[in-house]
């Protein structure tokens, strides 16, 4: 962990991203689904501080899901997702490295149940990347070397999914 990154997290300041997720009293992740009428099942985040309503906006554009974001309390809120999207939600909260007061335990915990699957891999990596990308980046960079980072990183990002898929994968039975 950076220094920068302690602390951020014991001061409570909000991340770069703009947002923040606080646990449960036990230290636990804090998503829940409810049902809705009509069978409709939701995905709640609660105890969001910071801008809750880009937190809102880059779950649905990286989920491809309605959602919206309700204030529950002073400066806490709550953002919903249509659908039970807990493992997606888990995964895209870890990779925006968002998440407050997580025990350790909890963390692991997290960490083991969000075994994606190789289509959701390309996705959500390719939009989390996006999004921390344009949230991150301090300086305006010109158009050009804009584009020329973006490149580096979706040919990164590609070059590590090509290993890892030529690492598990068995051709003997296509030949």
């Amino acid at each position: 962990m950076a220094p920068s990154d302690a602390a951020t997290r014991r001061t409570g300041a909000l991340p770069s991203c703009g947002f923040a997720v606080g646990a449960s009293k036990k230290g636990e992740l804090p998503l829940r689904v409810e049902k809705r009428a009509k069978g409709k099942k939701v995905t709640i985040v609660p105890n969001v501080t910071g801008d809750a309503s880009r937190l809102a906006r880059a779950l649905q554009s990286m989920l491809g899901v309605g959602g919206s974001v309700r204030q529950v309390d002073g400066n806490a809120w709550a953002v919903e997702v249509q659908g039970e999207q807990v493992p997606r939600v888990t995964k895209a909260l870890l990779d925006f490295d968002c998440l407050r007061g997580l025990s350790a335990p909890a963390l692991k915990a997290a960490r083991e149940t969000i075994e994606p699957r190789r289509a959701d891999v390309a996705v959500d990596r390719t939009a989390a990347t996006k999004f921390l990308a344009q949230t991150q980046s301090g300086a305006k960079l010109s158009p050009e070397e804009e584009r020329r980072k973006l490149l580096e990183q979706e040919a990164e990002f590609y070059r590590q999914y090509w290993d890892s898929a030529v690492r598990n994968d068995d051709f003997a039975d296509v030949w």
